[in-house]
């Protein structure tokens, strides 16, 4: 069983009793060890994130500027977490992140069904929920993989 960095908890630590509760019981059964980027972010460091590709250097990253479009991070708790992988240093390559994915995504189902959390989860590489991954369903269009956020 893998355990959170100090960091990686307190950061999980600023999100919804129902997130918390989901990474924790993933990390027991998880085959990949994995870490968390972000739980609560305040609204000055959404927006340097959104500034990014626009006035910016860099690629687009967020479509929520934090002011008039808050992202889910943005709230107090969190509806929001970004994870990584950490097998041997930090990774966001598609591969860990879905299998990471499963993990997250199967644990929150089970944890519903079980009545331990209240709200249902959704990935940043599924937005509706219909199994099929951004890259290949029209009617989505924007690739998070490293973000869960509940619903």
């Amino acid at each position: 069983m893998f355990k959170l960095s100090q960091t990686s908890h307190d950061r999980l630590m600023t999100c919804h009793p129902d997130l918390i509760m989901i990474v924790t019981e993933s990390l027991k059964v998880s085959p990949v060890d994995f870490g968390v980027a972000h739980g609560q972010r305040p609204i000055d460091e959404q927006n340097k994130l959104y500034q990014q590709g626009r006035t910016t250097p860099g690629k687009i990253v967020t479509y929520k500027d934090g002011y008039t479009n808050k992202s889910k991070h943005n709230y107090q708790p969190s509806m929001a977490v970004d994870l990584y992988c950490w097998p041997r240093h930090i990774m966001w390559d598609s591969a860990h992140l879905s299998v990471l994915a499963g993990v997250i995504l199967s644990t929150a189902k089970r944890l519903k069904a079980e009545g331990k959390i209240m709200l249902d989860l959704r990935w940043g590489n599924d937005w509706d929920g219909d199994g099929i991954l951004v890259k290949s369903d029209a009617t989505e269009r924007f690739i998070d993989e490293p973000h869960f956020e509940l619903i």
